[in-house]
């Protein structure tokens, strides 16, 4: 069930937009991880995906950074970025820094 999304945002990105009549889901960062928020009605968290209680999440950005076609997310923080890559429906840490593009 999902949670309401009670916690102080600090950083959002857009993950899939529909115009089909589905929610919308962004990811959210936190100060404790990166959330699936689902836009159906009143905001809420769907699941965490990366959780990181006293990390210190700035901001959250999405992207192809490995260059395998699937969308990666990477958590930023004051110390440096966290990347973490999709693999199959779940992703993992890869740490940082993010990847040249150009030695992919």
């Amino acid at each position: 069930m999902p949670t309401p999304l009670t916690r102080a945002i600090t950083g959002v990105a857009l993950l899939e937009a529909t115009f089909d009549g589905a929610a919308a889901r962004l990811l959210v960062s936190t100060s404790d991880g990166v959330h699936l928020v689902s836009l159906s009605g009143q905001p809420s968290i769907e699941a965490t995906l990366v959780e990181g209680p006293g990390r210190g999440y700035t901001g959250v950005a999405t992207g192809d950074f490995d260059g395998d076609g699937r969308v990666d997310i990477a958590a930023l923080r004051l110390e440096g970025t966290d990347l973490y890559r999709q693999v199959e429906s779940d992703v993992v840490g890869v740490g940082g820094p993010l990847p040249d593009p150009g030695q992919r």
